[in-house]
């Protein structure tokens, strides 16, 4: 992140190469596709959502056009007092998660809207499509409960809606935020349409990270990181 490198490593963890991202800055998102490119998240900053990057000499590709003027500088009284009165500052509606499809299309997930969107690397959008979810709503009222309970003026706490995605035989795998609920939540979507195709319940697990799917032996394996644990789930 520091420095904006990109290091390959064999499997058996040696050293193979590495190479320099020519990208202004690296948002929140970012993610390698198994042949080496990374679509990384830029704040809006270079002029799109997503900029994807396969090496070091390589032309940048551009996804998606800014949502709100990037941002530049952080004021956070100002951000403290838009989230209290139920907004959502702009300096945050460019922070996205992207994802890579399978067919090297990349899903860029918005962290502060219900929103999802697919793109393919000519630059076109293929959809969109927002979400309706009891946790979503749970989400932003959590997010300016934090808030206003929070005395620290130099703190500020963020709107996460998605926590990790995974694209599992065409179909989009989205986990998401639910730490003030009793269960978690992934959402199913059809890659091709963006369609809601299934809805799983984590049950007792709530303060949730990361997940992976083993698709051959139909198991989920979700992060906890409070706990420091990894929880296996059956897909059955």
């Amino acid at each position: 992140m520091r420095n904006a490198r990109v290091q390959t490593l064999d499997i058996t963890g040696a050293y193979r190469s590495q190479y320099a991202l020519k990208i202004p800055q690296l948002g929140g998102g970012r993610a390698l596709n198994d042949r080496g490119a990374l679509a990384a998240a830029t704040g809006g900053l270079d002029s799109a959502l997503v900029v994807v990057v396969r090496g070091a000499d390589a032309e940048r590709i551009l996804l998606g056009e800014p949502v709100a003027p990037p941002a530049t500088f952080f004021d956070f009284g100002s951000i403290r007092e838009r989230i209290l009165r139920g907004e959502i500052p702009e300096e945050y509606r460019n922070d996205v998660l992207p994802v890579w499809g399978e067919d090297e299309s990349v899903f860029v997930a918005f962290y502060t809207e219900p929103e999802i969107r697919r793109y393919d690397l000519g630059g076109d959008l293929l959809w969109a499509r927002k979400l309706d979810d009891p946790v979503l709503a749970s989400t932003r009222e959590a997010f300016v409960r934090k808030n206003r309970e929070n005395k620290n003026p130099s703190r500020l706490f963020a709107l996460r809606y998605f926590l990790d995605g995974q694209v599992v035989d065409g179909d989009l795998w989205m986990l998401l935020n639910s730490e003030d609920e009793e269960d978690g939540v992934v959402l199913v979507l059809d890659g091709g349409t963006g369609s809601l195709k299934r809805r799983i319940v984590l049950s007792g697990l709530s303060s949730v990270g990361q997940f992976a799917i083993d698709p051959s032996r139909r198991r989920m394996y979700v992060t906890v990181p409070d706990e420091a644990m990894v929880v296996a789930f059956s897909l059955e």
